[in-house]
């Protein structure tokens, strides 16, 4: 699904990924996230989409989520 959202919102997002991920604002979960903007999306995607308490633990990861899916939804 990911990939999907990544075809279709083009190479921008992954910009935009890794800006927040370099800005020290953003919160992964795994050593890789930490180093990767992609992984990083994946993961928070993933938890955006079965973790409950994402909102929580990193705020600015899901409201990055939510942002990708509202500029993919109107493309």
């Amino acid at each position: 699904m990911s990939v999907a959202i990544l075809d279709v919102a083009g190479p921008e997002v992954e910009r935009r990924v890794g800006k927040l991920l370099w800005s020290g604002r953003a919160t992964p979960v795994s050593i890789r996230a930490r180093k990767e903007p992609i992984e990083y999306l994946y993961e928070t995607f993933a938890a955006y989409r079965f973790e409950v308490g994402l909102a929580d633990r990193d705020s600015e990861g899901y409201d990055m989520v939510e942002s990708i899916l509202r500029d993919v939804w109107w493309k």
